[in-house]
């Protein structure tokens, strides 16, 4: 199954105040479609920031890579 082969994570640089949504698609074969992300509330209050509550990355192909700048 692809769910198990997605991995994401947030980075945030406090000196630019810049933040990033990194989503990579391990799985070699297949691609995956229709990707959302839920931002929990614990990554709001790290963020320091209001952001969505959910992102729609869209599909990711295979050994992919989506990464989506946060506006804080």
């Amino acid at each position: 199954q692809v769910a198990q082969s997605i991995y994401a994570f947030l980075r945030h640089d406090r000196e630019s105040d810049e933040a990033f949504l990194v989503v990579l698609n391990f799985n070699p074969t297949e691609a995956a479609y229709n990707l959302e992300v839920v931002i929990p509330a614990e990554a709001h209050q790290w963020l320091d920031a209001e952001v969505a509550n959910r992102l729609i990355i869209g599909d990711l192909e295979p050994c992919g890579i989506a990464v989506v700048q946060l506006a804080l």
